[in-house]
């Protein structure tokens, strides 16, 4: 699932050399992965519908540090935080969605299993809040057009307000500074 990413994607950031893919992943996990993490705060619902407690705590400390990561990448590589990488992060989530949507089908031809990674398989409903709604109003097509839109529009909402954070924390220790001296 698109939480679990930073899973995946971790590695190539702490092993690879630095370069664009790099940056690009990196991007990713600052904006995507934040707004994924910050998605199952905002709609805990779907976290809390299971009756193991552990999971739950579980899940929480997950995607609590999706968000933590998020801000501290957009702190720790704020150099990097250019409009150039963001596009470049696109093309990240482009190919995990491509190989999501290749385990979504070769799944559902070999298993009688629900398959449903990033939640887009033309086979089994999306359980996302709001998109399920969309999900069922519109043609799968469409629905597919308006999540990929949907999440790079909120990924890069994420970058425009992490940039705006960080110059406010400049500005107010800049203040901070100039009433020292």
């Amino acid at each position: 699932q698109l939480c679990t990413t930073p899973l995946y994607l971790l590695p190539f950031v702490i092993f690879m050399k630095d370069c664009k893919v790099r940056d690009a992943i990196i991007m990713f996990l600052t904006t995507f992965s934040f707004f994924g993490g910050l998605c199952v705060y905002v709609f805990p619902n779907s976290v809390f519908n299971t009756p193991y407690f552990l999971a739950q705590v579980r899940t929480m400390f997950h995607h609590g540090t999706q968000i933590i990561f998020g801000v501290y990448f957009a702190i720790y590589f704020r150099k990097k935080m250019n409009i150039k990488n963001f596009l470049y992060s696109l093309i990240v989530f482009g190919v995990l969605l491509v190989i999501a949507m290749a385990i979504n089908l070769i799944g559902h031809a070999v298993s009688t299993e629900t398959i449903n990674m990033f939640y887009i398989s033309p086979y089994f409903e999306c359980e996302l809040p709001v998109l399920n709604v969309i999900y069922n109003i519109v043609p799968y097509f469409v629905f597919l057009l308006i999540y990929i839109i949907g999440f790079a529009i909120a990924a890069f909402a994420i970058y425009w307000a992490l940039i705006g954070g960080m110059k406010l924390g400049d500005i107010i220790k800049g203040k901070i500074k100039s009433k020292k001296d």
